[in-house]
């Protein structure tokens, strides 16, 4: 055996600290990270292959370390059958077993939870006594700091050849684990622990973490007849601790937002944020209120703090300009701009958003909430309101069409995915999805406007009182001006989208694609109800708005449209061919698809003319011949 000079100089199993439990990520911040590294890539590769050839494959798990709630000094994470909750050992200290472990780079292996086991398996953890082992955990330690992932990653017990994965969700201070026939149909989910031995790999069977955007939560904010709670839902907390960022200083927010009111009152937090703001995206988000009852909320994007800071600047700066736009066009749903500061030279030591709070609670929406119809089509009536209000206040003529945006925004993936800028997406795809925009295109409607699109309208930003009357609209951190074709899809609550855009590629893809369109009975009818609606309206806007909608393929268009812009979904779509047997196009598989013809419109467009691509690169790379472009 060799021995190298630089291996870890002290392996050692240390014991159990709730503190390092309490030092674990949040899954938001884990999930950042992980994309950051390009996390899917080094799983199905680099790790891999350190577990299989280290034979570790049937001993170990590979695990995204992240916690959902903080531990007390007396209590232990331990899992029983299908749940994890927090253990005093003063009750129970028998048959308590380490079932999941971290690495540190100077060699320390210690266990964060447990798992309570009466019949006292045989140990399967970490053994220093054995040479095998111990090569396996110094190549370990030295592939995470080698890719910078120190804290990212952490070992579990292999569970078995005949494991069928979990999707863990989180109420309160318990772990559930969901089983795969108990999965509900909308569930988003990102996956979590990664297991490598053939049976397992094969089926790509893993662990989920329950994750969105932002997770459903009361919203903060007393009703009449209701008590304010932050009630969390999912592993994703709405609720988190405030994260130890180097030059954060979240207590200073009272004092800017009272300078910002200039009439000497003193503003403090409020709903309890100051210890545990709100989480979204990208954002926490902090509830100040004055002695006059006036609330005001404080976005701040910390949770894009693994971005350059120019980044988040103008992550911040893009957010003020849709809200600056849509405030003095009209739009009366959106929170008020009061403040900001896109810099980090400030007393929070981070830019921040300031507007004023909507009062209410996330609108809660599935096939069965709300349960009678009168209130699902009020509730129906307002959105479609709204879209065309957004719509008509933001409209902005621009010298380009639909076609020319979407193809440009295909072509700049194109240099990027040439370039090794976004491994894991091949360049063939790229051409693939580039030949579909004329399929994607309503060329009625290649002259349009320009229309701002909030980009996530999903329940948890649509904030009502408790008769589902809508107050406002929130989170605008992702909107984005878009030509009318694009912007101005269903709202989430009628979209048909991925559960898990880390899936694995269906057996049947043909199958998968004509059941993945197929819209439940309840949203068949919340969707002829938004329609007919918007057609029942005169102008021209609605007509336009109606014929993207009733359109049959609408949703394949917005998803290849969606794909232009977003790693995780040009993957997801990719792997299932584009989704083409369910897209009722008539377009069935890609073999009437000519890459030859779009490599020649693309060098000769105004991306590909500046890109420095070659023919002869591009050729090698999506795998057709030189004769093909003389077709």
């Amino acid at each position: 055996m060799t021995v190298r000079l630089d291996s870890a100089p002290n392996l050692r199993l240390n014991s159990y600290d709730p503190e390092a439990f309490n030092k674990l990520p949040s899954i938001s911040d884990a999930v950042a990270k992980f994309d950051a590294i390009d996390g899917d890539s080094l799983v199905s590769t680099s790790f891999r292959e350190l577990f299989l050839r280290h034979n570790m494959d049937r001993t170990f798990g590979l695990i995204l370390l992240h916690r959902h709630f903080e531990l007390d000094q007396n209590e232990r994470l331990v899992s029983y059958g299908d749940t994890s909750v927090p253990w005093q050992l003063s009750k129970i200290s028998k048959n308590i077993m380490p079932s999941n472990w971290l690495l540190s780079g100077d060699g320390a292996i210690r266990p964060y939870e447990f798992c309570y086991t009466p019949a006292m398996d045989e140990a399967t953890g970490p053994n220093l006594a054995n040479s095998d082992q111990q090569a396996f955990f110094d190549a370990l330690i030295e592939l995470l700091h080698k890719h910078k992932a120190e804290g990212l990653w952490g070992l579990c017990r292999y569970p078995g050849d005949g494991f069928p994965g979990r999707v863990e969700i989180t109420e309160g201070r318990a772990n559930i684990n969901l089983r795969p026939e108990d999965y509900p149909k909308d569930m988003e989910s990102r996956t979590a622990a990664w297991f490598f031995s053939p049976p397992l790999w094969d089926q790509k069977c893993n662990c989920g973490c329950r994750h969105q955007k932002w997770p459903s939560f009361k919203y903060p904010g007393v009703l009449e007849g209701q008590q304010a709670t932050l009630t969390i839902l999912i592993s994703s907390m709405a609720s988190t601790m405030a994260p130890s960022i180097k030059g954060f200083h979240p207590e200073n927010i009272p004092g800017i937002v009272s300078d910002l009111r200039l009439n000497g009152t003193m503003a403090s937090f409020c709903f309890g944020t100051a210890d545990r703001p709100l989480s979204g995206k990208q954002c926490l988000i902090y509830a100040v209120q004055f002695p006059d009852g006036a609330t005001w909320a404080v976005r701040v994007p910390a949770q894009a703090n693994h971005l350059p800071p120019g980044a988040v600047t103008a992550f911040v700066e893009m957010e003020v300009s849709i809200l600056k736009r849509i405030e003095t066009s009209g739009f009366s749903r959106s929170p008020r701009l009061l403040g900001y500061n896109s810099g980090f030279d400030n007393p929070v030591g981070f830019p921040y958003i300031v507007s004023t709070w909507v009062e209410g609670t996330p609108a809660e929406w599935s096939d069965s909430i709300p349960s009678d119809r009168d209130t699902r089509n009020k509730f129906l009536r307002q959105m479609a309101d709204i879209t065309l209000e957004l719509a008509d206040c933001t409209q902005e003529w621009r010298p380009t069409t639909a076609g020319t945006y979407l193809t440009d925004l295909i072509d700049r993936k194109i240099v990027r995915v040439s370039n090794g800028q976004l491994p894991g997406i091949q360049l063939r795809d790229c051409f693939i999805q580039r030949a579909l925009v004329p399929r994607v295109v309503h060329f009625p409607l290649e002259m349009s406007p320009f229309l701002v699109s909030h980009e996530d309208l999903s329940p948890d930003n649509i904030i009502v009182d408790n008769e589902y009357n809508i107050k406002g609209i929130i989170d605008w951190g992702f909107a984005t001006l878009l030509p009318l074709q694009f912007a101005v899809y269903f709202p989430r609550i009628l979209a048909i989208e991925p559960s898990q855009i880390d899936a694995p590629q269906p057996p049947d893809v043909a199958a998968f694609s004509l059941a993945f369109f197929q819209p439940s009975a309840v949203l068949q009818a919340d969707r002829r109800y938004f329609t007919s609606y918007l057609s029942s309206r005169r102008d021209s806007l609605a007509r336009s708005i109606s014929l993207v909608l009733s359109t049959s393929d609408v949703d394949w268009r917005h998803l290849v449209f969606e794909a232009a812009s977003s790693k995780g979904l040009h993957k997801w779509v990719a792997q299932r061919s584009w989704l083409l047997h369910g897209s009722g196009n008539g377009l069935q598989d890609l073999s009437s698809i000519t890459l030859a013809k779009e490599v020649v419109k693309f060098l000769a467009g105004t991306v590909g003319q500046k890109s420095n691509l070659t023919r002869e690169r591009i050729l090698d790379a999506i795998k057709i011949e030189d004769d093909d472009l003389q077709r």
